[in-house]
């Protein structure tokens, strides 16, 4: 290609002056070609580091947005959680209202419980004075009975002497004959009067033991009573101890009762100015939120247009800081292309093969990893390939294929290590192969099917640090229908987030 002349191209040269024609520089004895071609070079190494910074902004924009998404959904659940918290308080307002009255009730029943039961202790103590006085009165009437019982059984002595005297004094008038007649008779009166005060008084005994014997049971079961009304007039006593405890304890209540009534209140008042306040900053966030997502809307078409501009300073005589990587992912590409044609060509594999799109997952992967027909034969020979590529070029990061949908059979060979179970870490840095890779990136690389396709992303590097990082790649064909792609990542520039 001469020098001096630009071929046709609808690129950055002829969208900058805004024409589709073949331009020939020689007609314009004014242009100097170095000094176009430095411009294009200085201009897209503008652009690129445009692009860059774009990226950039776009993942800071990207993580504010997240943030403030986050917060936004913080915000909606402190709203209902402070609604929540202003129910719960309403409720707890209606509980104390009604526990305040129930205590109310309560108190009144226990003053008049109180005075009924000062009543009661009144004759209960009565009572138990009335038992003690007829435990008294009971003994003395003991005490009476029992010298009752000494005088019958003194009377009784007296009858017995009373009758064996007139037995003698009988048998004395017999023997003094018509002189002791009389006597006699006296003698068999004072025996029948013996015999009589003998019958009554063991009547009076039958009868006082009878009633000595009911006294005493009495005495016992008025002792019984008296342990009893004792024992009602302590537990009377013990009731009268908690009725005033428990009074005293409502009274307590009460008072706790309207100290929660205000405490309440002020929660009340507080609530509502927080709802009223997460509500007014809601509002804010979800402003704050509709202007980065419209933020990043934009910064995603400038993003667009951006590798857009990258891709017109692309020309060909002209290089530029990122022709050696567009130059070398298509050569590749090709590469890779032509080494599948070869394997369907020697029957090592089938079109069908390389295009099976039934990704059956591995099980107990983690992340998830998947095969199909082509990936042993790609696992057997895209190392060496991939691998020189990032050998040879200390500016390239990877350089790995995928397939139409993003899926990536090999990565290099120390991302394609076997899984570890339950290591997820160490599996999505060292085990990065087998893998479906549809990202807004990955899926675009791997549906171009331009010539290639520039674009710059950003990737965490550390938890303080992020990583701008360039993505070209290049279509593979085979056989002139379209595989996938080939990806190389390069010029990683590390920013703090």
């Amino acid at each position: 290609m001469n020098n001096d002349t630009v071929p046709k191209k609808t690129g950055f040269i002829a969208g900058f002056f805004g024409k589709t024609k073949d331009i020939n520089l020689e007609q314009e004895d004014h242009v100097d070609v170095e000094q176009l071609i430095a411009a294009v070079q200085k201009t897209a190494n503008s652009v690129g580091k445009l692009a860059v910074e774009i990226v950039d902004i776009s993942g800071r924009v990207d993580s504010l947005s997240a943030e403030v998404e986050e917060e936004t959904k913080t915000f909606h659940s402190l709203k209902e959680i402070s609604s929540l918290l202003l129910n719960s308080n309403n409720i707890v307002d209606n509980s104390v209202q009604k526990t305040k009255q129930v205590v109310t009730k309560a108190s009144h029943n226990v003053n008049e419980s109180r005075a009924n039961i000062e009543v009661s202790l009144n004759d209960i103590k009565l009572l138990t004075e009335s038992v003690t006085d007829n435990q008294a009165s009971l003994n003395q009437i003991n005490s009476s009975l029992k010298d009752v019982m000494k005088i019958a059984q003194t009377i009784s002595a007296i009858s017995k002497q009373t009758n064996l005297l007139a037995l003698n004094a009988t048998i004395e008038a017999s023997r003094a004959g018509e002189a002791g007649r009389g006597f006699a008779v006296v003698a068999q009166e004072v025996k029948e009067l013996s015999k009589k005060t003998s019958e009554a008084t063991q009547d009076i005994s039958l009868t006082l033991k009878t009633l000595a014997d009911q006294i005493l049971s009495l005495v016992d079961k008025s002792d019984e009573d008296a342990n009893k009304a004792d024992a009602v007039r302590s537990g009377a006593e013990s009731i009268n101890e908690v009725i005033h405890s428990l009074e005293d304890n409502i009274i307590e209540i009460e008072t706790e009762s309207n100290e929660i009534v205000i405490a309440v209140e002020d929660i009340k008042q507080h609530c509502e100015s927080t709802v009223e306040g997460l509500d007014s900053v809601s509002e804010q966030v979800d402003r704050s939120n509709d202007n980065l997502v419209k933020a990043k809307n934009k910064i995603s078409s400038l993003r667009s247009w951006g590798e857009d501009l990258v891709r017109y300073t692309v020309v060909p005589g002209i290089v530029t800081v990122d022709t050696p990587m567009i130059k070398l992912v298509q050569q590749k590409a090709a590469e890779i292309g032509a080494l599948f044609e070869k394997a369907i060509d020697l029957g090592e594999m089938t079109e069908s093969d390389l295009f099976d799109h039934d990704y059956t997952p591995i099980n107990g992967t983690d992340p998830v990893q998947y095969t199909t027909r082509f990936t042993d034969f790609c696992c057997k020979h895209l190392p060496e390939i991939q691998e020189p590529v990032v050998n040879n070029e200390e500016r390239i990061i990877s350089c790995t294929a995928v397939d139409v949908n993003g899926y990536m059979p090999r990565h290099l060979n120390r991302c394609s290590n076997p899984q570890r179970p339950g290591d997820s870490v160490y599996n999505i840095q060292s085990s990065r192969w087998k893998q479906i890779y549809n990202d807004p990136v990955g899926i675009a690389a791997a549906k171009n099917n331009h010539d290639f396709l520039l674009q710059t992303y950003r990737i965490p590097v550390s938890a303080t640090e992020f990583g701008n990082i360039k993505d070209v790649s290049a279509p593979i064909f085979i056989f002139g229908k379209h595989w996938g792609a080939l990806r190389i990542t390069y010029d990683l520039q590390v920013t703090q987030s």
